[in-house]
């Protein structure tokens, strides 16, 4: 997933250099392209990434010059530009979105039309997107080569997309009806008694599928 994620902000980045350059160079606009570019892909690179709105966009924007696009010329001016990032926001949240890029195309990015600090980003993730591309290929060697399944047939094949698809759409919604704050997510007063927290069905999948997973380790361990 982390190879993934690198590689959708990766491919982001070189579609919103591209769209800089339609302006001049040292132009306000390029320069203001160029700073929404730099929020939206931090906003993207926190652990879990946080949707680059327009709201948020001015309002990072804003904290470090006065000057910086308010909310409404966002929409009206640089909105192809949030459009490239809200789409690789997207991209990197869906389990089951297809490969935004090819391994090929992560090498061919270019990266000499960007400016220099844009392009050593995108470059430090070009490195990382191949080298976690070899680390999965040895690891699934590594399992194709040592994990046997065992006579009993403890480990059974999962369906991974469809419980983590169910439990991602739990975790967008779940904010909403209960209170998140720093130390955790907790009932308030403004549920209602026997608010329900997560649907039984889905508890019990995520209780299989935590033991199915430990029971494929146990059976890694053993096979080593």
């Amino acid at each position: 997933m982390v190879s993934r994620k690198a590689a959708v902000i990766a491919l982001a980045t070189s579609k919103a250099a591209k769209l800089a350059e339609r302006h001049a160079e040292g132009s306000r606009a390029r320069y203001n392209e160029e700073r929404i570019s730099a929020i939206c892909r931090a906003l993207l690179q926190r652990k879990s990434p946080v949707k680059p709105t327009a709201s948020l966009v001015a309002e990072r924007g804003g904290i470090e010059d006065e000057d910086f696009p308010e909310l409404q010329t966002i929409y009206n001016s640089y909105r192809e530009v949030l459009a490239v990032w809200r789409k690789a926001y997207f991209d990197i949240r869906s389990v089951d979105a297809e490969d935004p890029i090819g391994l090929g195309d992560v090498r061919k990015i270019d990266t000499s039309v960007m400016d220099s600090s844009t392009a050593a980003v995108v470059e430090q993730l070009k490195a990382i997107v191949l080298e976690l591309v070899q680390r999965v290929n040895v690891l699934k060697k590594f399992q194709d080569d040592a994990v046997t399944t065992p006579a009993h047939g403890a480990v059974q094949e999962l369906d991974a997309d469809r419980i983590i698809g169910r439990l991602r759409d739990w975790l967008e919604t779940v904010a909403d009806g209960f209170d998140l704050d720093e130390i955790g997510l907790r009932v308030s007063r403004k549920n209602i008694v026997g608010s329900r927290i997560m649907r039984r069905d889905l508890f019990d999948e995520l209780v299989t599928f935590v033991e199915d997973y430990r029971r494929i380790r146990r059976a890694q361990d053993a096979a080593r």
